[in-house]
């Protein structure tokens, strides 16, 4: 799978508790370890293929909390955004075959790791877990009880395993 991941800017690139490299390995073994779930295994035969690409962008939490307003209308950052490529249109993510792309603020991830009394890099894993399940359509919003628990529980279980 390939791993695209971008910089907004080099102060946010230097925040960063992973490599480049580090950060490549990790999301390929999500994503990996997500297509063993039959919720994704069934995504998979619809889509009629698995996912070969993946784009992550760090930013600060200016231009998250812009990109959050803009999209989402709520005026704050937040640690995370995700951005399924099946949502982009019927047939879009057949043609490239995308995941998706996600959006990450290591300022709000910094923030959330002093209030956890965890280590950013356990954070940051925690919510790269996080958004790979909404890029596989995974949600904890606007679903049923059942629907969002199934989503937390996967993705601490998946934290358990790629620790």
């Amino acid at each position: 799978m390939k791993v695209d991941i971008q910089w907004s800017h080099r102060s946010v690139a230097k925040q960063s508790p992973l490599s480049s490299g580090e950060l490549k390995i990790f999301l390929r073994a999500i994503v990996a370890r997500v297509l063993k779930e039959p919720e994704a295994q069934a995504w998979v035969l619809k889509a009629g293929a698995k996912p070969d690409s993946l784009g992550l962008r760090f930013c600060d939490d200016q231009e998250m909390r812009e990109i959050h307003r803009r999209l989402r209308h709520i005026d704050r950052a937040t640690d995370i955004l995700s951005f399924p490529a099946a949502e982009w249109g019927e047939g879009a993510w057949l043609e490239g075959r995308a995941l998706g792309d996600l959006l990450v603020s290591l300022e709000t991830v910094q923030r959330a790791a002093t209030r956890a009394r965890r280590s950013m890099k356990n954070e940051l894993r925690e919510v790269l877990i996080h958004g790979v399940l909404h890029l596989f359509g995974w949600d904890h919003v606007g679903v049923s009880r059942t629907r969002a628990d199934r989503m937390r529980q996967l993705q601490k279980k998946i934290l358990r395993v790629m620790k």
